[in-house]
């Protein structure tokens, strides 16, 4: 009786064992193992985070921090397919290979997609929770301003660009959806590579008098891209500078490959083509300017300083300049 029962069980497990490892071998078979690596074409650095996807499937891997990848892939598979943001998509065939290396290049299509944010961090503009707009580089060359804010005319919502002269050193003044204050400044923050810049030029509010400001120190042809960050969720990061918005600019840097130089150079000569003519016979009259101080301070004798050195009258019109004689004691009070 002993023997009839475990003389079967043995037997049993003996096949069982050896049923397990002839699927497990016919399994192994059925999969390869691929290995490699994966760069980019710019610096031939390794890339790290590329989707690698068994064309057809849903079975993949990722690359490390070194660009390099392990995988298993039916062996019928026959193509592998690479994928980056900002690069080119890849398709590359298995062809019997366990050994991968491909070099990715850049997508200019898919890098407009992708912006400047605060602190050179890099994010997908369709992933962004607030209002942003990227200019790039090069449109910003072609619209040959001297001033590169000028450049943002037209271009971005909501942004408003105002010039203060045609000429050579003119400040532009600029404002992202509309004025906030009218005595403030409405001025937008200016980020460099990361660097945050004074783009004041004497103007605040609404009114007042623009001189040249910083944004003209930059030459266009040196910008890769300017992202304009709007709202106040957008600025976060730089805090209540950046109230008004925030224009991050990123410069061009150099990169692997040939080299190449591009020269553009202009030139601009002003002259004044009418001189008015002028009459040296008669000063000029201050009665209104004695009106608006009495208006403004109760009363039309200004406070003497020794800088003026010129008596106060509330003459309409002036005397004759050959007439004029002023003395001053030493307390500089009009004689």
């Amino acid at each position: 009786f002993f023997n009839f029962i475990f003389l079967p069980m043995k037997r049993f497990a003996t096949l069982l064992a050896l049923f397990v490892f002839v699927g497990f071998n016919l399994l192994q078979a059925q999969s390869v193992q691929i290995t490699g690596n994966v760069t980019s074409s710019e610096d031939g650095l390794g890339l790290p985070g590329v989707s690698i996807v068994v064309q057809g499937t849903t079975l993949g891997a990722v690359t490390n921090l070194d660009g390099d990848f392990t995988m298993n892939v039916p062996e019928d598979a026959n193509t592998l397919v690479f994928s980056f943001i900002g690069m080119k998509t890849r398709e590359i065939a298995i062809g019997g290979r366990t050994e991968i290396v491909i070099i990715m290049d850049p997508d200019a299509i898919g890098l407009d997609e992708v912006v400047v944010t605060a602190i050179g961090i890099t994010r997908e503009a369709k992933a962004l929770g607030y209002g942003v707009q990227k200019v790039d580089g090069d449109d910003i060359a072609r619209s040959n301003n001297a001033n590169m804010l000028n450049s943002l005319s037209g271009k971005v919502a909501g942004v408003r660009v105002t010039s203060s002269s045609g000429s050579a050193g003119g400040s532009s003044f600029i404002e992202i959806r509309g004025s906030s204050s009218i005595l403030g400044n409405n001025q937008p923050l200016f980020i460099v590579d990361g660097v945050p810049i004074d783009n004041g030029g004497g103007a605040g509010g609404v009114q007042g008098v623009a001189l040249s400001n910083r944004a003209i120190d930059l030459n266009p042809e040196d910008i890769e891209s300017m992202s304009v960050l709007k709202g106040g969720a957008a600025t976060a990061l730089y805090g209540l500078r950046a109230a008004n918005g925030a224009i991050i600019i990123t410069t061009k840097k150099g990169t692997a490959g040939r080299t190449s130089i591009n020269l553009h150079s202009s030139v601009t000569i002003e002259n004044i083509s009418q001189v008015p003519e002028l009459q040296e016979t008669f000063t000029q009259g201050s009665y209104a300017y004695a009106e608006w101080w009495e208006g403004f301070y109760g009363s039309q004798n200004p406070i003497a300083s020794p800088a003026d050195n010129v008596p106060w009258n509330t003459w309409q019109w002036g005397p004759k300049i050959s007439e004029l004689s002023y003395t001053t004691d030493p307390n500089w009070k009009a004689v």
